[in-house]
């Protein structure tokens, strides 16, 4: 069993059209040689991106962890589940939510951890707490693999960390929960109410993003996933 996490850059493209075909010698991807996905799987996504800045083109890249929640037959991943989404919502439509396709634009590829290998539930929940500064509820790409490396190694389960890291994950997914009422709450209020009521849903979802990040921090030595 490789103890390194799935490597992005490294990786094929895993999707409806091509299997993950990962690279010889490739850490922590599957060392067969016709990888498939399973349902449960953790997906990271490389995308790449080009924007202008003072007159000049930046291109740079980040990447995205999620939950596979549908393969083909051929074992390709059909949808997914990102870190900013919750198992337990449902779609616009009032349906258990199935997850989504992967991205078509700037896409560079992506790669599959299985779940036999790593805590894919804290592994993604990990990923929801690495967000945007001051602004709890906005799920942020790692910059780079070494930031991913670090978000994956504790929740290996070869890692001495990843049982007590998945019993902060269950407390962390219990009160998102219940702070969800109080958004929803807040949307439908006005003036001065509705002040007190996003106020009320930060500071919910703020406590318990960081009660989930302190045990990741202490493990993969870092002091906050949202770094």
């Amino acid at each position: 069993m490789s103890k390194a996490p799935a490597d992005p850059k490294e990786g094929h493209p895993v999707t409806e059209k091509e299997p993950a075909r990962p690279a010889a010698g490739t850490p922590g991807t599957s060392r067969t040689a016709n990888a498939v996905a399973r349902r449960g799987d953790l997906v990271v996504i490389h995308l790449r991106h080009r924007d202008w800045t003072d007159g000049q083109l930046r291109e740079y890249g980040d990447f995205w962890a999620g939950q596979v929640t549908s393969v083909t037959r051929a074992g390709l991943v059909r949808r997914y589940r990102p870190a900013s989404r919750f198992a337990w919502e449902s779609d616009g439509r009032g349906r258990p939510d199935k997850g989504q396709r992967l991205p078509s634009l700037w896409s560079e590829r992506a790669a599959i951890k299985s779940q036999k290998e790593i805590d894919v539930p804290g592994t993604v929940a990990t990923a929801a707490c690495h967000v945007w500064p001051g602004h709890e509820d906005q799920v942020r790409g790692y910059a780079t693999l070494t930031e991913v490396r670090a978000a994956l190694r504790p929740h290996l389960l070869e890692s001495a960390s990843w049982e007590r890291l998945r019993a902060a994950v269950g407390a962390w997914e219990a009160a998102r929960r219940e702070a969800r009422p109080l958004l929803s709450a807040a949307v439908r209020a006005r003036g001065a109410e509705f002040g007190r009521l996003s106020a009320a849903c930060d500071a919910a979802v703020t406590a318990a993003n960081n009660a989930c990040r302190e045990p990741h921090g202490q493990a993969a030595g870092t002091g906050s996933a949202a770094a």
